[in-house]
C-alpha cells in the first residue's frame, strides 16, 4: 500500500501572511530542518512500534456509540501567533465492526473558530476498508470530520521505506513518557482526577522524528523534510487518543526569497466517554 499521510497546509494562508514574514520576522528560530546531518536512519519497524506502544492496542470495538471529540486545527507561521483553522466536534452514533470493513456513523459539526453559531451539525456515514486487520478510509467517504486514529495508522504503516515509488528515510526519533496535564472540565471523566481536580494528570507519551521525502526534490536541490510531533494517552476514549498530531516544515511560497517556517496541528480539546 501507499497511502501517506493526510496532512497539509492551507497554501492560502501562507501566502497572506509571507509579506507580514519579511518584514517583520528575522532568520528562521527555534528549528534544525536545514541541517544537513540527519543522524542514523531509524528503520520503519522502531517508528511503528513507537506509535503502537504509545496509541495501544488497536481494537476498533473500543469505539463506542456516543463518545465525544472535539479537534481543533491550527496553523504556526515563523514560530509567531498560532491561528485556530478549523474546529470539529464529532460525536459517535453508531459503529459496524467486522472482518471486512469499520463503518462509522458520525454527527459532526465543522467550523472556523470562533464562530459556530451559522454552522450546523450533519451526519456524516464513513466507510473504512480492512487490509490486514487495519481499517483505511475509503476515498469515497472522505468527506467528513477527521479521525486521528487513522491519519496515527498511515503514518506508523506506510512511513520511512526507502524503496518503491515513494522512498523516504525516518530519522532523530524520540520517545517520551510524561504526566499530561487536563482541564479542569475534563477531570470529572476521570476518577483519578476525583482528589485534585484542578491539578490533575494523566498518563502521555509523545513521540518525535524526522521524515525525509527523497521523491520531493525542492528548488534548492534538497529532499523534503517533515518533523512529526505526536502525544498519545490511553486513558481517553478511542477518538481521542491521540492528543496531538503536528508537523513542522519549510514551505516555498510564490515571490518570496525564503522558505517559510510552518506548523500545523490536529490537538485534542475536549473530550466525553460514552455513558
Amino acid at each position: 500500500m501507499n497511502i501517506k499521510p493526510y496532512i497539509n497546509l492551507k497554501n492560502t494562508s501562507l501566502v497572506a501572511v509571507a509579506t507580514v514574514i519579511l518584514l517583520g520576522a528575522s532568520c528562521l528560530k527555534k528549528q534544525n530542518l536545514e541541517e544537513d546531518n540527519l543522524g542514523t536512519v531509524v528503520s520503519p519497524a522502531q517508528i511503528a512500534t513507537a506509535v503502537s506502544a504509545g496509541f495501544g492496542l488497536i481494537d476498533y470495538n473500543d469505539i463506542k456509540v456516543n463518545e465525544a471529540t472535539s479537534i481543533t486545527l491550527s496553523q504556526t507561521i515563523q514560530d509567531g501567533v498560532t491561528q485556530n483553522l478549523e474546529q470539529q466536534n464529532v460525536t459517535v452514533l453508531s459503529v459496524n465492526n467486522n472482518d471486512a470493513s469499520l463503518e462509522i456513523e458520525a454527527q459532526a459539526k465543522i467550523f472556523t473558530p470562533p464562530d459556530s453559531t451559522n454552522t450546523a451539525a450533519s451526519i456524516f456515514p464513513i466507510v473504512f476498508t480492512k487490509y490486514q486487520g487495519y481499517a483505511f478510509r475509503n476515498t469515497s467517504s472522505s468527506d467528513g470530520p477527521i479521525f486521528l486514529f487513522q491519519l496515527m495508522q498511515n503514518l506508523a504503516l506506510n512511513s520511512c521505506y526507502d524503496d518503491g515509488d515513494y522512498p523516504e528515510t525516518c530519522h532523530n526519533l524520540s520517545i517520551v513518557d510524561y504526566d499530561h496535564k487536563i482541564p479542569f472540565s475534563l477531570a470529572s471523566q476521570h476518577r483519578s482526577c476525583d482528589a485534585t481536580p484542578n491539578n490533575c494528570f494523566i498518563k502521555a507519551k509523545k513521540i518525535e522524528f524526522d521524515l525525509i521525502r527523497k521523491y520531493e526534490i525542492e528548488s534548492d536541490g534538497k529532499p523534503k523534510r517533515i518533523h512529526y510531533t505526536l502525544v498519545f494517552s490511553q486513558e481517553v476514549p478511542f477518538t481521542a487518543k491521540v492528543l496531538r498530531y503536528c508537523t513542522r516544515s519549510l514551505y516555498e511560497i510564490p515571490g518570496v526569497p525564503q522558505k517559510i517556517l510552518a506548523d500545523l496541528c490536529y490537538s485534542v480539546n475536549n473530550y466525553t466517554f460514552a455513558p
